[in-house]
């Protein structure tokens, strides 16, 4: 059951420090547009290099804002932000969007990858929704067009990544390279294309890929990093089960409500009892990283199965994730509000940010405050 210690005047305001401290990390060129970029609390300086995927989950989440509060402020937010991720389109002949700018260098990353795009899809389908403007959903969907037709394997995964310097495709021996598990995300963006355009192409390659996607899920719940490893890095778990449970919700396809209830239960079981989540599994047996993305995304998760099942297993752990993401957040008067990337519990806080952690974290906040229907959750996860 809810917390009732943990108000709900405490949950928003923790949600309104958050999006007080991500202000900071907004840049405003003075030709119209703008981006959010990482800080370094140490160093006092912002994280090159400007990540594009990161861009596009703030015009989401300020889209979800603005239609949670109604305050133009948001929508402004929206605009400026989207016409950055325009200019990034601009960048390349074809319909992708590049990686991230470099300030400092005044340049461009070559590369485009198939999950940055992804995010960057659905943040203007969010733009569309929300500004009512043609050209967002034509960007979203020229997006959507590039990962089906360029991006997807016969087999229904996703190649990471294409080279616009080298004319070539490029993979990572890493959780982020070909045949990883955070594609599963792209369901949202290709089944929201689907829904606004009418186009199977869309459905079909979703559908595609979560069926490629099922051969990752162990015995346990937990989804391999990618096809070739046997490690879960529960990040991009949790993309997976985002996209199975968006599937479910706009397919009504009751397979994939089960594959993110065995997904979400592995959550449960390796929760920290501080109520965070390891960033790996297997772990290290004495010192823990625990780390805010994954934590903030698995509260999500936990709390739409709550609002899909009744079930208060699921809303017990959102809560002790929330009581996590309270107790790890800075009081200082240059941080205030602000989320550390991780802890090494019990030791110590990163003194480094990510704003897409805070963002999720912002979002987990609202969604066990707000009275959402499940259709405004799944609408507005991003």
């Amino acid at each position: 059951m809810k917390n009732e210690y943990f108000t709900d005047s405490m949950r928003e305001n923790l949600a309104s420090y958050i999006v007080s401290f991500l202000q900071n990390l907004l840049f405003r060129a003075e030709s119209g547009y703008g981006y959010f970029y990482g800080y370094d609390l140490a160093r006092n300086k912002p994280i090159e290099p400007v990540y594009c995927e990161v861009t596009g989950y703030g015009l989401s989440f300020h889209s979800f804002l603005s239609a949670l509060t109604g305050d133009v402020e948001h929508l402004d937010l929206v605009k400026l932000l989207a016409e950055f991720l325009m200019v990034a389109r601009s960048k390349v002949s074809g319909s992708a969007i590049l990686y991230g700018f470099y300030p400092s260098k005044d340049a461009w990353s070559s590369l485009a990858y198939s999950f940055d795009n992804g995010v960057v899809a659905k943040a203007f389908f969010d733009a569309y929704r929300a500004l009512n403007s043609k050209k967002y959903l034509d960007h979203g969907l020229r997006i959507s067009e590039w990962l089906v037709s360029a991006m997807q394997r016969s087999d229904g995964g996703f190649a990471a990544a294409y080279d616009y310097g080298e004319k070539g495709f490029i993979d990572f021996n890493t959780w982020y390279g070909n045949g990883g598990c955070l594609h599963g995300k792209l369901a949202i963006p290709l089944l929201t294309a689907w829904k606004l355009s009418g186009d199977d192409r869309f459905r079909d390659s979703a559908e595609k890929l979560l069926a490629w996607l099922l051969k990752l899920q162990m015995d346990n719940g937990a989804f391999r990093a990618r096809e070739d490893t046997n490690y879960v890095f529960h990040h991009t778990h949790c993309y997976a089960l985002e996209g199975f449970l968006y599937a479910w919700h706009e397919l009504g396809d009751d397979r994939y409500l089960d594959v993110a209830v065995r997904g979400a239960k592995w959550l449960a079981r390796i929760q920290h009892r501080s109520g965070g989540l390891p960033d790996l599994y297997p772990y290290p047996i004495f010192v823990r990283r625990l780390v805010t993305d994954a934590t903030a995304q698995a509260i999500r998760i936990w709390l739409i199965l709550h609002k899909i099942t009744g079930n208060e297993f699921w809303l017990m752990h959102a809560e002790k994730g929330l009581g996590f993401l309270k107790s790890i957040m800075f009081r200082r008067a240059r941080a205030h509000g602000a989320l550390p990337a991780h802890v090494w519990y019990p030791l110590y806080s990163a003194r480094r940010t990510h704003t897409w952690s805070m963002m999720f974290a912002a979002q987990a906040f609202v969604f066990s405050k707000k009275e959402l229907s499940l259709s405004e959750m799944m609408q507005y996860l991003f």
